[in-house]
């Protein structure tokens, strides 16, 4: 194994890296091995020439001090924070630095101990701009802000204009001492003038008992009772929406007309209260004036606990109701809306009736009348495995695609590693990663597997670099959990060293890089980890130094292959070169990375982006950049890199567009990448262009070159393209495609019926039909626009696709060929769905209107009906038919569900009359089937879409966390039980099962990744 040392010039030289041979090392009396460079100390200090980025830092080790001076500076910021809706709050002010805060959430955690909100600080907005702050480098010194535990700013107050004084040492007035006296003071007793403590009330739902929620009330403020009652309102169940007033709990019941009613009433001993909505007064007001029974969804328990006697101390029945409304409760039972007279018994609300958050409002749920005794909220008795990834990730990213020594190919789509064996068509996973990755690099061994992710929202989601063995999968390090302060744009491993070394760039504000050393102990390890342990033991690695680069965009980097002490960062209007240096203090290593500012000059102006970069056997460092120009920066005796202005002439505009990839071939040839180009140039030749190859439209631009085997030698190519496909091939021979995919983000996915196969829609106007079992594109068809929604006949002879600009699309199912298209409007098609027979085809559109057409066994169709939602501008996102082909459930922006009536294509108004409807398809993400998934999200999160299974036993979500889980179906109990897998870092943006329920396909993410796993049985595990 090797191990890297910097150590002080053993020669009196200019401070370059020396390379000692294994003769030298005996020599000079040094293990054999190892490969050991030296540096000079001298350079350290010398400003005419290398600047250091950064403060100095006494302590190298110090992880906490480093990111406080990278992310929040060395004294940190001092803000002041107000409560929402508070006139009257004077402030908190605050010292935010890494010693006192070492994450957002710890920030939250204190703030909801110092400034009492109904639930605890949730939320943090600026003033007065009203943005919400998410990361501590987000707070600007002496900025205000406003903290809130409802995702909801107040701005029509006036912020940090308190009325309220603090105490004083003077004299009191005479006509204000009884301020300051008890009740039972003596007329000249002093008064003890402490802080109040916080007041804690009960806030009870009226119409549903059990609903309670406890909060605190400051003494010593005023606040906006309009808004109290709307922090309220989420946190208790309020059965007829809004919430209206507050009322007290014990006879009289008094309304509570203001804020300092209410804490009038506090001091009084009440400390229950009734939150009430649209019904305008207490239960038990109402039952009084109108003779009525108490509402069923109330508890048989006073709030005193004592038990009410109503009939005999028996629960009321529905006997007790009238004729009319036994013949409601019949129709509503059938599935029929049942009409009411006039005078008729007014209808309450039953037990069967269950109200969730949705996407920050309450939602009303009515449940079967017969329960399905499967819905028991446990685990399934099925897992999700991973079994194929389709497509490849080149839209957005640069060099994605590495081969290791055993011929596989490697890659990363979503938060999933793809080691792919061209020759036998099988793929394995590194399944590490709990966000989207970002970045690969390949070690020297060409086994080794550096990995970055992008930063998520909880501390265990932080982003790292995972350092991993490409053969057996096995983890061998994680670091930079408390390092990065962003996503990890570049790794890359040393080349003198043999990889000892590995640079990293993240991307927060001044992309900082970072240099650490992965072997500290002199042995490197590669016995298998957990992930836990990873996590939360100290990383193996150490990391050397630091430094900040630029608050331009930052490309890329790499090590210099010659000197691991020389780096090379590049991206907008720039090339650095940075140099590490090393020397002793205090009987302790101090490590310094410096800017080297005689190399990286351009001499005509720097290009608008420097996008790629390799090097010569020479030495000499070639970029590649937006203009489509190579510029040749060439060694000098010093280790210095100047512009070769003949060189740089002759490949100046070599590709029309962006020279995304540079190779340098070991036989000879150097290759870029531009475009759909690819050009081979003769460095001997003073880079005399030699070949020119051009790749099919349908590939995209080059994206990445790899040589197929080690080095090239062979001539066979990898190319990674922009439209997410991989070729392989030679500038002597014809490519073809190794992988293909979608380019852009898949918004719709389809099975067939009864074949091993299902179908895309996406972004980049290609629809696609995927077999399941090789995996294989089976048809592909282009559209003029975006395709955005998809659907398969159950008979599985038709497929209908929605496109952006409201166009619909009828395709065949068998091969893709054209059956007819209409324009149904201008707006963009959300969701389409075929009935049950096949022969009506519902459309949903972004205009909120909803289209039925009856389709005939040709495959022509004519609109039968359409509709428009009364009320509402909300788009449609999601359709369901029922069995008999009689009804439609659809989903709205807003998460609403909504019930139509084909027959008059009418809105059902009576939800509760759709209880038990049989629906043939759950694709709907909210419904009563669906509570358990819902009730075990927190904040902001939201189911995006949902899929049964054939057979109605499982139920698949996906979530806007990027999140897949699989449910029992139904799951209607709160807190379900789940399996529960992460691949993307953001929407799931659809999901299907597939292949007779044999398997799940979803998409999601930045990049289009579209992955398949297979249902098996947990006895296998």
């Amino acid at each position: 194994m090797f191990k890297a040392r910097i150590i002080p010039s053993i020669s009196s030289g200019n401070g370059s890296s020396q390379i000692l041979s294994d003769d030298e090392d005996d020599e000079r009396g040094f293990d054999g091995g190892e490969v050991i460079y030296s540096t000079s100390e001298a350079p350290m200090n010398d400003e005419r020439r290398y600047e250091e980025l950064r403060q100095k830092d006494k302590q190298a080790g110090d992880g906490a001090k480093d990111q406080q001076e990278n992310g929040l500076g060395k004294k940190g910021r001092r803000v002041i924070f107000f409560r929402n809706g508070d006139p009257n709050f004077k402030g908190k002010e605050v010292l935010i630095n890494q010693r006192n805060f070492h994450n957002y959430e710890k920030l939250l955690v204190e703030l909801s101990e110092t400034i009492p909100t109904p639930t605890g600080v949730k939320y943090i907005f600026s003033y007065p701009q009203g943005n919400e702050v998410k990361s501590l480098l987000d707070l600007e010194n002496g900025q205000a802000y406003i903290v809130s535990s409802v995702n909801k700013l107040n701005k029509s107050v006036s912020y940090g204009r308190s009325r309220e004084n603090y105490w004083q040492n003077s004299r009191l007035n005479h006509d204000d001492l009884h301020l300051f006296k008890g009740p039972d003071s003596k007329p000249d007793s002093t008064t003890n003038n402490a802080p109040k403590a916080p007041m804690v009330v009960t806030i009870i739902g009226n119409l549903k008992r059990d609903s309670k929620y406890k909060m605190l009330l400051n003494p010593h403020s005023e606040r906006n009772f309009e808004y109290l009652l709307e922090d309220i309102s989420q946190m208790v169940t309020i059965e007829q929406p809004p919430l209206q007033s507050l009322w007290t709990s014990t006879k009289p019941m008094e309304k509570i007309e203001s804020f300092s009613a209410l804490k009038s009433y506090v001091k009084s001993n009440h400390t229950e209260f009734l939150a009430v909505g649209q019904e305008g007064v207490p239960m038990e007001m109402e039952t009084a004036k109108k003779g009525q029974l108490p509402n069923r969804h109330s508890s048989n328990e006073s709030l005193n606990g004592k038990k009410k006697q109503t009939n005999g101390g028996r629960t009321p029945t529905l006997e007790r109701r009238t004729n009319t409304s036994q013949n409601n409760f019949t129709a509503a039972s059938n599935g029929v809306d049942g009409s009411r007279k006039k005078g008729s018994f007014k209808e309450k609300r039953w037990t069967d009736t269950t109200r969730i958050p949705v996407k920050g409002k309450a939602r009303e749920f009515h449940a079967p009348s017969v329960p399905d005794p499967d819905d028991d909220g446990k685990e399934p008795n099925m897992n999700l495995t991973l079994d194929w990834v389709y497509g490849f990730r080149g839209r957005d990213v640069r060099d994605n695609l590495i081969v290791l020594k055993t011929g596989e190919i490697v890659y990363y789509v979503g938060a999933v590693v793809v080691i792919y064996n061209r020759k036998d068509d099988t793929q394995r996973h590194y399944l590490g990663h709990n966000e989207e990755v970002t970045c690969i690099a390949l070690h020297p061994d060409k086994c080794i597997i550096a990995t970055g992710q992008l930063g998520g929202k909880s501390a265990d989601c932080a982003p790292h670099v995972r350092i991993w063995n490409g053969i057996t999968l096995s983890d061998i390090d994680a670091i930079g959990y408390d390092f990065f302060n962003g996503t990890v744009i570049t790794v890359a491993f040393s080349a003198q060293s043999k990889g000892a070394l590995l640079m990293a760039i993240d991307d927060s504000d001044k992309h900082v890089l970072s240099v650490w050393d992965l072997y500290p102990d002199e042995q490197p390890r590669y016995e298998q980890l957990r992930y836990d342990q990873l996590r939360y033991e100290e990383p193996r690695a150490k990391r050397l130094a630091w430094t900040t680069t630029t608050p331009n965009t930052v490309t890329s980097g790499s090590f210099y292959p010659d000197n691991d002490q020389i780096i090379i960062t590049y991206g907008k209007e720039h090339v650095f070169f940075w140099k590490l240096f090393w020397k002793q203090d205090e009987n302790e290593d101090v490590y310094r990375i410096l800017k080297d500012k005689l190399s990286g000059k351009f001499e005509d102006g720097a290009p608008k982006l420097v996008t790629s970069i390799c090097f010569t056997p020479t030495g000499d460092v070639l970029t590649g950049d937006s203009d489509g120009s190579i510029v040749v920066w060439e060694k000098q005796s010093d280790e210095s890199f100047k512009f070769n202005r003949n060189l740089s002439d002759k490949m100046k505009n070599a590709h029309r567009k962006s020279v995304n990839s540079l190779f340098m071939m070991d036989y000879g040839p150097l290759l870029s990448g531009g475009g759909n180009e690819l050009k081979a140039w003769d460095p001997m030749g003073d880079f005399r262009q030699v070949k020119v190859r051009m790749l099919p439209e349908v590939a995209g631009n080059v994206r990445a070159i790899v040589p197929r085997n080690n080095g090239g030698q062979d001539g066979n190519l990898l190319i990674a393209t922009t439209k997410s496909c991989i070729l392989e091939g030679s500038m002597q021979h014809k490519f073809r495609f190794v992988i293909q995919g979608n380019s852009e983000e898949i918004w719709a996915i389809a099975s067939v019926p009864n074949e091993a196969s299902f179908i895309t829609a996406g972004h980049d106007q290609l629809v696609m039909k995927w077999s399941t079992v090789s995996h294989a594109i089976m048809w592909r068809v282009q559209s003029d626009t975006p395709c955005v929604s998809v659907a398969v006949c159950p008979k599985g002879i038709l497929v209908a696709v929605g496109t952006s600009n409201g166009r619909l699309l009828i395709l065949k199912a068998e091969d893709g060929s054209q059956v007819t298209t209409t324009q149904v409007g201008k707006a963009q098609i959300n969701a389409v769905n075929f009935s049950p027979d096949s022969n009506m085809l519902a459309i949903g559109g972004y205009d909120g209107f909803i289209h039925v057409f009856t389709i005939n066994s040709a495959g022509q169709f004519f609109k039968t009906h359409s509709a428009a939602l009364k009320n509402s501008v909300a788009f449609v996102s999601q359709i369901d038919w029922s069995c008999d082909n009689r009804y439609l459930q659809t989903v709205l922006e807003n998460y609403e569900l909504v019930y139509w009536d084909i027959e008059n294509m009418q809105k059902v108004k009576n939800a509760r009359t759709m209880r038990d409807v049989d629906w043939f398809t759950q694709t709907c993400s909210v419904g009563h089937s669906l509570i358990g998934p819902w009730s075990n999200l927190e904040g902001n999160e939201v189911i995006n879409v949902a899929a049964r299974s054939d057979s109605r036993e499982y139920l698949v979500c996906g979530d806007n966390r990027g999140r897949i889980r699989l449910y029992k179906y139904p799951s209607s109990r709160p807190s379900s039980l789940f399996r529960n897998l992460k691949v993307y870092s953001n929407n799931v943006t659809a999901v299907t099962f597939a292949t007779s329920d044999r398997c799940v396909v979803a998409s999601g993410g930045n990049d289009a990744a579209l992955f398949q796993w297979s249902l098996t049985n947990r006895s296998s595990y």
